[in-house]
């Protein structure tokens, strides 16, 4: 029988074109990001918001790593023996792969920022239940407020949800829009919802139409963050490849090479640089 070596190459190509790296924001489109971000009130919502940015688009992590995250993971970078300033996140990403994540000073000061939020509504009486938590295993990123008891107890969200409904938001079938783990971290869902409600108020700063769903922000998630990062990390460490799927937390390099297949800045200016016959 006669093997046929293009066999091998087949579920490859179906990974590469199941995984589009494309979806990834402009900087253009990152202005729009810190205009409507601006705008937004000065409360511990938006400075939670920040965190979660900043830690997807300065980090890569994939949602469900940022929503098991905590503080006991972050950690001094140790260089040839001696720890620096500089700190990193270990994660343990797709098939238990540990990698170390530098992180940038505005993500560490960002976290720093929000889990200052949570201690003091801890010391306000409020979310008591997650303040005998050791500091090291409280969450990157953390609830704000009661809507926590929606994972916990549905008879006590409707009994409050009646009493304030604007504190308890529930979708069209009554299911609780927002759950949270045991320590107080932010459910994969609750991180994917606060950016794609966030998104939505920059589909509309950017002027997109509301029923054309081709529109950057309309399509946009928590994805193009890490996607975008990668881009970036590519781009500022001219293009290596190793370095980045270490970051990145991908099995193959394979993975990380999509990402430079689907940079169309070198290949315009490679065409551009070309001159015809005529």
């Amino acid at each position: 029988t006669t093997l046929n070596p293009a066999r091998k190459l087949i579920g490859k190509r179906t990974d590469e074109l199941s995984m589009d790296v494309r979806r990834s924001f402009t900087d253009q489109d990152r202005e729009v990001i810190a205009r409507t971000f601006d705008k937004m009130p000065d409360t511990p919502a938006k400075r939670r918001l920040r965190a979660i940015l900043l830690l997807l688009e300065m980090g890569g992590l994939r949602r469900e790593e940022a929503s098991k995250a905590t503080w006991g993971q972050v950690q001094p970078v140790r260089i040839d023996g001696r720890l620096t300033n500089d700190m990193c996140i270990e994660v343990v990403g797709k098939g238990n792969r540990q990698r170390f994540v530098p992180l940038h000073d505005d993500v560490v000061e960002a976290l720093r920022e929000h889990m200052k939020d949570r201690k003091a509504l801890m010391e306000q009486r409020k979310m008591l239940q997650f303040k005998s938590i050791p500091d090291n295993e409280q969450p990157l990123l953390g609830v704000l407020d009661d809507r926590w008891i929606l994972a916990q107890d549905k008879q006590l969200a409707r009994r409050r949800a009646s009493d304030a409904p604007d504190l308890l938001p529930m979708d069209a079938r009554g299911v609780p829009k927002f759950t949270v783990n045991k320590n107080g971290a932010l459910s994969v869902q609750s991180i994917y919802q606060i950016l794609k409600d966030f998104f939505s108020d920059c589909s509309e700063m950017a002027g997109e139409s509301v029923t054309d769903k081709r529109g950057t922000f309309r399509r946009a998630s928590t994805h193009w963050l890490r996607h975008t990062f990668a881009h970036h990390l590519l781009k500022e460490t001219d293009r290596d490849l190793a370095l980045v799927q270490t970051v990145l937390g991908h099995k193959s390099i394979t993975t990380t090479a999509i990402y430079v297949k689907a940079d169309l800045e070198e290949r315009v200016k490679g065409v551009k640089k070309l001159r015809g016959s005529v």
